[in-house]
C-alpha cells in the first residue's frame, strides 16, 4: 500500500505536451477566423493583387521540385525500426485493381 504522505500535491505550473501543444495550435489557428462555412483558410489571402505582385519578382522561367531527392528507406533497421510505407490507394479517376 503506498504511503499517500509521501507523495507530493500535483504542479500546477506543470504542463504537458498535449497542453502545450493544444495552446499553441489555438494561437495560430486560422480556423473559424473567416466564419464557420469558410473553406479556403489562408488562401483566402491569394488575391489577384497578390499573385500578380508575386509574379512581377520572378527573374527567370523554370520550375523546380520540391520532393525529397533521395530514396525514401524502406527497409527496417535498428535506426530506422518503423520504415516508411508507400501504397498507391487510387490513380487518377480510376480505383486500384
Amino acid at each position: 500500500m503506498l504511503d499517500r504522505s509521501l507523495q507530493s500535491e500535483p504542479d500546477q505550473t506543470h504542463v504537458t505536451a498535449e497542453q502545450s501543444s493544444a495552446e499553441l495550435f489555438r494561437a495560430v489557428s486560422s480556423l473559424g477566423r473567416r466564419g464557420a462555412d469558410d473553406e479556403r483558410g489562408a488562401l483566402n489571402h491569394l488575391t489577384p493583387e497578390r499573385v500578380t505582385a508575386a509574379a512581377r519578382l520572378v527573374a527567370r522561367g523554370g520550375s523546380r521540385s520540391r520532393c525529397l531527392s533521395w530514396p525514401l528507406n524502406t527497409t527496417a533497421a535498428p535506426d530506422n525500426p518503423q520504415p516508411a510505407e508507400h501504397r498507391m490507394t487510387a490513380w487518377g479517376d480510376h480505383e486500384p485493381r
